[in-house]
C-alpha cells in the first residue's frame, strides 16, 4: 500500500475507533434512560422529544459505516466499487440486448 495511502487509513482508523467508543457509551446511555426525554417549553407546554444522546448517536453512527466503507474500499485487493457498478450495467445492457430479436 503507498505511504500516501497509510496516511489516510491511519486516520481513518483512530476516527473510527473513537466513534466506535463513542457509540459504546451512548448505548449506555440510551439503555439506561431511554430514547425520549420531557421537555418543558414554557410555563404550561409540555412535551417529549429524542434525546440529545439519541441524536448524536443517527449522527454518528452514519458517519461510522462511512469511515468503515472507506476503509473496506481502500483495502489491499478490495475491488473497485466504480468497477462493480460498470459490470452490473453491462449485465443489464446484455439482459435487454438478450430479450430482442436481431434482424
Amino acid at each position: 500500500m503507498p505511504k500516501s495511502t497509510i496516511n489516510k487509513v491511519l486516520s481513518l482508523i483512530e476516527n473510527a475507533a473513537f466513534m466506535t467508543i463513542t457509540l459504546e457509551d451512548l448505548q449506555v446511555v440510551i439503555n439506561k434512560d431511554g430514547a425520549v426525554i420531557e421537555y418543558q417549553n414554557g410555563e404550561n407546554q409540555w412535551g417529549t422529544k429524542k434525546s440529545p444522546e439519541v441524536e448524536i448517536y443517527n449522527t454518528m453512527i452514519k458517519n461510522h459505516m462511512g469511515i468503515m466503507r472507506q476503509l473496506t474500499d481502500l483495502m489491499p485487493g478490495a475491488p473497485n466499487p466504480k468497477d462493480k457498478k460498470e459490470d452490473e450495467f453491462m449485465q443489464i445492457l446484455k439482459r435487454e440486448n438478450n430479450g430482442k430479436k436481431t434482424d
